[in-house]
Order: C-alpha cells, then structure tokens, then sequence
C-alpha cells in the first residue's frame, strides 16, 4: 500500500527532481562546449598550412591565403605542387595592368588561374585565341595572338604522355593529363606569385 504524502513533501521531492535534473543538464552543455572546443582546435590545427612565411587555410574545398594585400585561392596548396617544377622568369609585374590570354582547353585550370589573377589584370582574360606558329585548335573567329608579345596561357594535354609547364617568350605552355591540370596551374600560380 503506497504511503500518503503532504502536499509539502511532495514539493520537496518535485523540487529536488527539477534540481537534479537541472544541474545534469549543466554538466553536459558544458562537457559538450568542451569537447566542441577541443574539436574545433584539432579542425584548425590540420586545416592550415604554413609555406614560405604564408599561411594557407582550407576551406569549403579550396587554399586560401593572403600575399602583399591581395587575397588568393587555390585548389591545391603548395605542398602538393612541389614535385612539379619548371623554369619561369615570370613575375605578377608581367601580368599586372595588360590583357591576358588562353589558347587550348578552357576548363577548370584557366578558370583556377583567370580568378587568382583577374584583381591586376587589364581587363578579363579572353578565354580562346589561336597562337601563331603553333598547332593549337581554335575556332575560325578567334583571334591571332603570338609569343613574343602578348601574354598567352596554352593549357592541354599532352602529346607524349610528359606532363610539364615550360615558357617560351611570354607564352606559358601547361601540358598535362586533364586531371591534373589544375594542379600545374596552381604549380604556376605559386610560381609567378614567387611562393
């Protein structure tokens, strides 16, 4: 037989149930926003990257980083472009304030290298001319540009199977497998922004 209790026992016995309960609820937002603490920081330590004096931060699946005022994002950073290498006498002083030009396919690394450097270029990069001397395919209204006076970016696969970036005059010649052609482009990015 249950026991017949007092309105103020019965109030005791609520109040102490709301308190602990309450302080249940306490310990655990607070082990919680700890732990979320300790999360956060171990998310911040692996999603940066220090190279040549310049933090790189990764975020919504691109590098961003910040070189004399100017903010840059890439796709690769320059720990996994390392291995590709080549020899440019190209600054951004060459690029900055005159056109820009890309002969070959258009996809994602003319786009990687037309976003990082369309703030110092004259206007926007045209994305199809045909090069003088070269062959390059090209659409019969496109216009003639060649290499020793117009800046020309030439990306496309290549013909022997040998991936590489070479300069010839004031073109810029990125061959490589069309997987890793953003990965040259950034490989060229860091290299004209002397990285």
């Amino acid at each position: 037989m249950r026991r017949i209790e007092t309105k103020k026992t019965l109030d005791k016995k609520k109040k102490r149930n709301q308190m602990l309960i309450g302080l249940a609820l306490i310990v655990l937002m607070g082990l919680s926003v700890l732990g979320y603490s300790f999360m956060d920081q171990a998310e911040e330590d692996s999603e940066s990257v220090e190279y040549n004096g310049l933090t790189f931060t990764a975020g919504s699946g691109y590098w961003f980083f910040n070189k004399q005022n100017s903010d840059f994002m890439t796709i690769y950073n320059p720990y996994e472009t390392e291995n590709i290498s080549f020899n440019t006498n190209l600054t951004l002083s060459d690029y900055s304030g005159k056109q820009l030009y890309f002969a070959g396919y258009a996809g994602e690394a003319y786009i990687e290298i037309a976003r990082n450097f369309i703030q110092f270029l004259l206007k926007s990069p045209q994305k199809e001319v045909c090069l003088s001397g070269y062959n390059i395919t090209c659409s019969d209204d496109a216009p003639i540009k060649n290499c020793s006076e117009d800046n020309v970016i030439i990306i496309k696969e290549p013909e022997n199977n040998q991936e590489n970036i070479y300069q010839e005059g004031t073109c810029v010649f990125i061959n490589a497998d069309y997987i890793n052609q953003t990965k040259h482009a950034d490989a060229f990015i860091f290299s004209v922004l002397e990285i």
